[in-house]
């Protein structure tokens, strides 16, 4: 199964990834603040653009507002999630 993950970065999602990768699961991560290592990595850029090159089953949304944003990007990611 492919399972998309938002704030892949985030204190939950460190502990969800492995797990589900140990269940054999292909995990999109999608965050601001990882690296794109690989084709399972993302920005929300890239999810806006739609731009990710997997199907996806299910999604886990685990991403909080990110405080480093600006009013014009805030509105941005609000419309993101919606």
């Amino acid at each position: 199964m492919n399972i998309a993950v938002t704030g892949a970065s985030g204190s939950i999602a460190r502990d969800l990834i492995p797990f589900l990768k140990h269940l054999g699961h292909t995990v999109i991560r999608i965050s601001t603040s990882i690296p794109n290592n690989g084709d399972c990595d993302y920005s929300y850029d890239d999810l806006r653009s739609g731009s990710i090159n997997h199907d996806i089953d299910i999604a886990f949304h685990l991403a909080s507002f990110n405080s480093k944003l600006d009013k014009k990007n805030f509105n941005r990611e609000i419309a993101l999630t919606s």
